[in-house]
């Protein structure tokens, strides 16, 4: 059976991905399980937000809201909700919910993490992917810890590139790092599935799978796909 600490993490990948509907639908099966959670009330708010239901929105996120109250005792999550609400709609204010230094220090940070994330991306036209990777991870980084979501995926991303680049050991390597930062998170265990598939450790690579089917995550039924477009790339790119 599910966990309201699995619905959440699902959850908020989708919402990262602005997955909107796919993460109310799991957050609300959070709320279901923990009617007192915060982190669910919070990510139904911003999935309605996220698909233009801004009234409703609003009734989740609203500071008289018992449960927003207990949002807002909580600077961490007060602060990935402000970055989430700016990420989704840029200038969205919900009075009470933060502060203007607050939020102006959170955007300083994301300016400086996607600045680094568009020298990643230089790199990676100039087919430096090494480098692109390399870079892409200080992207991640550099991101918010308020918001584990977006730089798990940004890790991910890293890990493509690291496949591109054929160094499937470092991208071992940096997916094992990922799971320690992102343990109920997605991306980590698809990058250690596909890293071990490309260096013939078939049955390590299993666990990793299986902890993907153990956690529901839709990236577990995409993994073949995955794993088959990365071995033609990297076979395609054999001189």
């Amino acid at each position: 059976m599910a966990t309201v600490e699995g619905h959440l993490a699902l959850a908020e990948t989708q919402l990262a991905l602005d997955g909107f509907a796919e993460a109310e639908t799991s957050a609300a099966a959070a709320f279901r399980l923990d009617g007192n959670s915060a982190k669910a009330q919070a990510i139904m708010g911003l999935a309605k937000l996220g698909q233009m239901r801004n009234k409703i929105a609003l009734g989740h996120l609203d500071v008289n809201d018992p449960i927003s109250k207990a949002v807002r005792s909580d600077p961490q999550l007060t602060g990935w909700i402000l970055n989430e609400m700016n990420r989704i709609k840029p200038g969205y204010r919900i009075a009470g919910l933060g502060n203007s230094e607050q939020m102006g220090r959170i955007e300083d940070q994301v300016a400086a993490a996607n600045a680094i994330g568009k020298e990643a991306v230089a790199l990676a036209q100039k087919g430096d992917f090494k480098a692109a990777a390399d870079t892409m991870l200080r992207c991640a980084d550099a991101y918010p810890n308020v918001t584990p979501g977006i730089p798990c995926m940004i890790r991910q991303q890293a890990a493509q590139l690291r496949f591109q680049s054929g160094d499937n050991q470092t991208a071992l390597a940096d997916a094992d790092r990922t799971i320690q930062l992102f343990p109920d998170l997605p991306p980590g265990y698809v990058a250690r599935y596909i890293a071990l598939k490309l260096l013939n450790r078939d049955a390590e690579a299993v666990a990793a799978k299986q902890k993907l089917v153990e956690m529901k995550a839709p990236e577990a039924e995409r993994l073949e796909t995955a794993l088959q477009a990365i071995q033609a790339m990297q076979s395609k790119a054999k001189p």
